[in-house]
């Protein structure tokens, strides 16, 4: 073997031998990662667990507290449905008597044939879609914003007390509230009901519109639900609550 075969021999062994402790050292680098990742999960999982251990001093787990607060948002929630849709129907009910002088009857099945108007879909933004497809009537503008409840630093300060004293009853009547309060200002898609009744009136895009701007305003001039409910009775001749409510 000359010199130069020599030569070319070790420097491919050298090559061979660097490649090989490269890829030991990537292998390592994979294991390492792995290794802190596993770590950093363990340790967040036993933090979590003193913190609920801590929280659950007075036999009120952490687990309790959340449930209270799912309660209370579930029922503002509900409440808040309720309220906005005796608005609604009621004022659709009043208008339709109004500008098609329609008897208790005709007004109801309107009312009942609203939730039909919208074929099964749930997607708000497909619903508003379809409205301004087939009637040019875009409903976007009938949508309030949902309430902002500011209480962030209020929730920090009670974790960092209740993590030294444990949770009291009184915290869960306190997060009951809150979640209660959450649910009562939770988004609701008025044009949502706005575009069923659009779907609904095989009318002319102006017509709709002014219909549907009239319910609006009926729905403006009344305060609370039970007496947008008694004027829709008394001057439509229709009862409209149980569909509001949803009661049976």
């Amino acid at each position: 073997m000359t010199e130069a075969e020599k030569r070319a021999l070790a420097l491919q062994i050298m090559a061979q031998e660097q490649q090989r402790m490269a890829q030991r050292s990537k292998a390592s680098s994979v294991i390492d990662d792995n290794k802190a990742l596993l770590t950093d999960v363990v340790q967040r999982v036993t933090r979590n667990q003193e913190l609920f251990d801590s929280l659950a001093q007075q036999g009120i787990t952490w687990q309790q507290l959340k449930a209270a607060y799912d309660e209370g948002y579930q029922r503002g929630r509900d409440e808040m449905l309720d309220y906005n849709l005796a608005f609604f129907y009621a004022a659709a009910a009043i208008v339709h008597h109004e500008v098609f002088t329609s008897n208790p009857d005709e007004v109801l099945a309107f009312i009942q044939a609203l939730p039909d108007a919208l074929e099964g879909e749930t997607d708000i933004d497909l619903i508003r879609e379809r409205c301004l497809k087939q009637t040019g009537v875009d409903v976007n503008g009938f949508d309030k914003p949902e309430a902002q409840i500011v209480g962030k630093q209020e929730a920090i300060k009670a974790l960092e007390r209740m993590k030294k004293t444990g949770i009291t009853q009184k915290d869960v009547e306190y997060e009951r509230q809150i979640g209660y309060d959450h649910g009562r200002n939770s988004e609701f898609h008025l044009s949502g009901c706005f575009a069923a009744a659009a779907l609904s009136l095989a009318q002319t895009t102006s017509v709709i519109e002014t219909f549907l701007f009239r319910i609006q305003e009926v729905m403006d001039e009344e305060i609370s639900a039970t007496d947008i409910l008694e004027r829709c009775r008394v001057e439509t001749g229709a009862d409209v609550s149980r569909l509001a409510t949803n009661t049976p």
